[in-house]
């Protein structure tokens, strides 16, 4: 008798236990039969690292087939995942070597519990609902995310994959990617997701997220969700006085130099810059002071045509006293022979840009 009141004893103090080791791998306190409640402790006085015999000790206590898988797959989780960490989420900085490590670790840990189950109850513990937690498991990335969110992100993902990546390709290094389909990622996302949601996915997993962080420019967290919140900013499409006032704050937001870093990522003439200037033997610092002079004319230009004076003669003095000034500050960057190229690359880059829009413009008109 007094032995069965320890017994007792000992299984509730280990509810509670039990309830936040549950919690703790996803599964709710309202899914756990009462039954299983203290079967934890009763079998862990063996030690036993075997899934069979792990299961049929919770069977011998009285928990149907049901409630034994749910605690056996809780259980082996938990020991799988009671030696890891999860790193800082500073999905702001390049690289996250230790978030890709620790991605790493989790699918590792969680593959050794699929593979002690499998051995211990066998091929149909893959299909068992009570196990779907472990054996087709969540990101750890979005922990913010509910479990419901998290399966219509997979969902997503599974009906995007098809189209490849967002980032375009050419060769070895990612093209500029369109300010439309960054936006299109987060709109995207908002249709399977609440709108909060959505933008903490696609700041930390999008296209445009990957390439603010190799863009070069070093953010604070801060820093990072701002530019990406005006990058992605519907209104600044093809209005040039909202660009021009979203390039403004993002200038003054970052400064000049982090400014260009981040324009280039969507302004295809900084791969015709970097191009002509590692052919002429400049370095990437040469390629960014290049591009940034060109940067700055050509808001100087948006800003004389968001004026609307197109052919006055103060415009066109005004665009001439640009266009001097360009050249002598390029000239003053990289030399005089390399600003030079650097200004026919882009006068040629314009005119086979404008001679495929000539081209697009007329098929479909032809059709």
């Amino acid at each position: 008798m007094l032995k069965n009141i320890a017994l007792l004893a000992s299984l509730g103090a280990n509810a509670v236990l039990l309830a936040l080791s549950l919690l703790g791998s996803d599964t709710t306190i309202a899914s756990v039969p009462p039954a299983a409640f203290g079967a934890r402790a009763a079998i862990a006085r063996h030690g036993s690292d075997d899934a069979g015999t792990y299961y049929r000790g919770l069977r011998a206590l009285g928990l149907d087939e049901h409630e034994a898988r749910l605690l056996l797959g809780a259980e082996f989780e938990a020991r799988a995942m009671s030696r890891l960490r999860a790193p800082p989420d500073r999905y702001w900085e390049p690289g996250r070597a230790e978030l890709a490590k620790f991605s790493e670790e989790v699918a590792a840990a969680q593959a050794a519990a699929r593979a002690k189950i499998e051995a211990g109850l066998g091929a149909s513990a893959e299909r068992a609902p009570e196990l779907a937690r472990l054996f087709r498991p969540l990101s750890p990335r979005f922990e913010f995310l509910s479990a419901q969110e998290q399966i219509a992100l997979q969902l997503w993902r599974l009906r995007h994959a098809p189209e490849g990546a967002p980032v375009e390709r050419v060769g070895p290094e990612p093209r500029p990617l369109g300010a439309d389909r960054s936006r299109d990622e987060l709109a995207q996302l908002s249709e399977v997701l609440p709108a909060a949601a959505a933008f903490e996915v696609a700041v930390r997993d999008s296209a445009l997220a990957e390439q603010l962080r190799s863009s070069g420019a070093k953010f604070t967290e801060r820093d990072f969700r701002d530019t990406y919140s005006l990058l992605t900013d519907v209104a600044a499409a093809r209005n040039p006085e909202t660009q021009l006032a979203q390039r403004r704050r993002l200038r003054s937001m970052l400064g000049a130099d982090r400014f260009d870093r981040v324009w280039a990522i969507r302004d295809p003439l900084a791969a015709v810059v970097r191009d002509v200037s590692h052919d002429r033997g400049l370095d990437d610092a040469d390629a960014l002071r290049a591009y940034g002079v060109l940067n700055a004319s050509q808001e100087r230009l948006t800003e004389l045509a968001a004026s609307g004076d197109f052919k006055s003669e103060r415009a066109i003095a005004a665009a001439q006293a640009i266009a001097r000034d360009e050249q002598t500050d390029l000239t003053r960057a990289v030399g005089e022979d390399s600003a030079r190229a650097i200004l026919n690359a882009r006068s040629a880059y314009f005119v086979a840009l404008s001679r495929t829009g000539a081209a697009s413009g007329a098929g479909t008109a032809s059709q």
